[in-house]
């Protein structure tokens, strides 16, 4: 299960599993807030809902930092894309 807290005014990301903290940058936070909303986004999406320019390398720092990101591939007559939410 994971949880989320402030610590020294920055939030930080705490996994029971692995009982370790994880800070999270200002810009981290704001998307993980955006996901913690709920929904699939695809990056256009997160783009115009959200200040962040690059969304996917900021999905893979939280990735990396262990935050259950995970996503599907979406496929039209015209294009493939990526739909990211938070896994349940």
């Amino acid at each position: 299960m994971n949880h989320t807290a402030v610590l020294n005014g920055q939030m930080s990301f705490w996994e029971e599993e692995q009982g370790e903290i994880t800070k999270l940058t200002a810009h981290e936070k704001r998307l993980f807030d955006f996901f913690c909303k709920g929904g699939q986004w695809s990056n256009r999406q997160i783009m115009a809902q959200t200040p962040d320019r690059d969304p996917r390398s900021t999905i893979r720092y939280l990735r990396n930092k262990g935050v259950a990101i995970a996503d599907k591939w979406v496929k039209t007559p015209n294009s493939r894309f990526k739909l990211y939410f938070l896994k349940q």
